[in-house]
């Protein structure tokens, strides 16, 4: 009687087990979400921007952003840079950060996701209204 029961309880377990459908690989993966990261400064490094300052003078500048985290600006034109050595640009908690003058100023850009085109911030001194477009 004993071993009936036992080989009862056996079955429906093993019934019960092959009842339920497993999901594939692939259906785990379409369910799960997409996460989207901020991006990192590999997306900025040796990039090009025009910068236009809300009341500046000059009221355009170009700047350039090195892989080494050196930051160049031209008033005049995107094809040359010049560098003081105390201008830099980093990443950090999620803003791009254009640090100049040994951080006398500082232009914050908040980051989205992917890679950005257009960005909009604000620059230390006197609060005022930054774009950037990116130029290549």
């Amino acid at each position: 009687m004993r071993d009936k029961i036992l080989v009862t309880i056996v079955v429906c377990v093993v019934l019960a087990g092959c009842a339920t459908r497993q999901t594939t690989t692939e259906e785990r993966y379409s369910k799960t979400p997409v996460v989207q990261t901020q991006p990192g400064p590999e997306v900025f490094a040796n990039s090009v921007w025009r910068q236009q300052i809300e009341n500046g003078k000059p009221p355009v500048y170009y700047v350039e952003l090195r892989a080494d985290g050196k930051l160049g600006y031209n008033k005049n034109s995107p094809n040359s840079f010049a560098y003081d050595g105390t201008d830099v640009w980093r990443i950090e908690e999620g803003r791009l950060l254009l640090i100049w003058t040994n951080g006398f100023n500082t232009d914050t850009f908040p980051l989205g996701t992917g890679r950005p085109v257009t960005l909009t911030g604000t620059q230390s001194v006197g609060s005022k209204r930054v774009v950037m477009e990116r130029l290549r």
